[in-house]
């Protein structure tokens, strides 16, 4: 209940801020690698994954966004390795207008980290939240390339885990 509240309340402030523009859907995808921050352990070493988004843009400068990853973190373990999915509404919001545009992103959501040993699996879903930020490039008038860097702390039962992924991937506008 907590976490919806609190998914909620981001969203709510977020749709309180909308300005007077065009509204238009937006979506991205791109490549990402991970280092682990916190919380995992000396087995883990950096991921790999996908990144991307949907949402709608309201103006150049403001968006409200689905964030989705897929990070996989292997081990120095024979068959073991942590896959991380987020799930994040998110706000980006960029500065100025030209052809690159720095933003930052945040947001609160959904984390859900498969665990595979050899043949079995588990997986076991968390609150978490994500602070960024990046630089849109400005390709065309339909797309940009987008860099980011976000900290993703993941609230588990007795503490939390984090890491910081790095993605670039198209921005479809």
């Amino acid at each position: 209940m907590k976490k919806t509240l609190i998914v909620g309340l981001l969203l709510a402030m977020g749709v309180s801020t909308l300005q007077a523009g065009e509204t238009k859907f937006t979506g991205g995808i791109g490549l990402a690698g991970a280092v682990p921050v916190d919380g995992f352990g000396s087995a883990y070493s950096s991921g790999f994954g996908i990144d991307g988004n949907i949402g709608l843009t309201f103006d150049e400068n403001l968006a409200v966004l689905l964030a989705i990853d897929s990070i996989v973190f292997p081990t120095d373990m024979t068959d073991v390795r942590s896959i991380e999915v987020n799930f994040i509404p998110s706000l980006r919001y960029a500065f100025g207008s030209g052809n690159a545009r720095p933003y930052l992103i945040g947001g609160a959501g959904v984390n859900t980290n498969y665990l595979q040993i050899g043949g079995f699996s588990g997986s076991e879903s968390n609150f978490a939240f994500s602070l960024g930020g990046g630089v849109l490039f400005d390709l065309s008038q339909a797309i940009d390339l987008y860099a980011q860097v976000r900290f993703t702390d993941v609230i588990v039962d007795g503490g939390s885990f984090s890491y910081l992924p790095i993605a670039v991937g198209v921005q479809f506008k």
